[in-house]
């Protein structure tokens, strides 16, 4: 079984060691477990990995003592059960940075930083598009100066070394940039968090694109729509399905000469209400 380490969602390292620990001993169970751990519900470890419930601060030392983790274990899984227990993003970043201090632990492709950078920094996205349209020669200035708004030189230099670390652009013989792979995705959990800081910055620069950019250079519309969970279902797929489209288009786009961001979003502004037959649409 990986070691605790290694992981970067606790409740599935709940799940595979109860698996491991049965799978070795027949007498194991969770009561066995809530007996060693001194838990007096027998059924407490099976509703955490099923979600129901939550690991407490004072619960996490009796998890750790009956998992027998040394200091150091002991330690990530604390910070790892309080990173997926947050409930703000701020949370979340403060054990974060303890999980990511203790990276030489962990294998890369369950907890790499260059993944959460890539991410973290809205700039680095739109270096990624900016060096495949234009040979800057290495004038870092010019790069820089291109984004909106403008980042310094240092920022633009730091953002096409991490590009190319992670093998996200390369460089070809007569010095110019090319892109290995024309979309990127992940399902990374501490990628998810950089992806929440990123789309926080870009929605910002959306508000900001009303008063900064001209009309006939942007397009931003919204629905404010009455739905049941069914049809939050149908028109989320329809979102999934719009992206694959725009990513298809895109990547047969040969002529490429600016950056744009793309934002789509649906979320509730109002609370759950009893079904009721008559409903509108108010269009911005």
């Amino acid at each position: 079984m990986n070691s605790i380490l290694e992981y970067i969602d606790y409740r599935l390292f709940l799940k595979d060691y109860y698996l491991y620990q049965k799978q070795r001993f027949k007498y194991f169970s969770y009561r066995f477990f809530a007996k060693k751990a001194g838990i007096k519900s027998p059924t407490f470890y099976k509703e955490v990995t099923e979600g129901k419930k939550n690991v407490s601060r004072n619960m996490i030392d009796r998890f750790c003592r009956a998992f027998n983790f040394n200091p150091k274990e002991a330690a990530y899984f604390k910070n790892l059960v309080l990173f997926n227990q947050a409930k703000t993003a701020a949370e979340k970043q403060e054990h974060y940075v303890v999980l990511r201090s203790m990276e030489n632990s962990k294998s890369e492709h369950v907890l790499n930083p260059d993944q959460y950078d890539y991410f973290a920094r809205w700039h680095t996205v739109v270096i990624r598009e900016l060096v495949t349209m234009f040979d800057f020669k290495g004038h870092w200035e010019m790069l820089a100066q291109c984004v909106r708004p403008a980042i310094s030189a240092q920022e633009a230099k730091a953002s096409v070394e991490l590009l190319l670390r992670l093998k996200l652009i390369e460089m070809t013989a007569s010095g110019a940039y090319t892109q290995k792979d024309s979309a990127i995705t992940t399902q990374s959990g501490i990628a998810s968090l950089a992806i929440r800081h990123f789309n926080r910055a870009m929605i910002t620069k959306a508000i900001e694109s009303l008063d900064e950019v001209p009309k006939s250079q942007r397009n931003i519309f919204g629905l404010t729509i009455g739905i049941s969970p069914n049809m939050f279902d149908l028109i989320s797929s329809e979102m999934e399905a719009f992206k694959d489209r725009i990513v298809t288009m895109v990547s047969r786009d040969q002529k490429s000469s600016r950056v744009y961001q793309l934002n789509v979003q649906l979320f509730p502004v109002s609370a759950e209400t009893v079904p009721y037959n008559q409903k509108g649409t108010s269009k911005q």
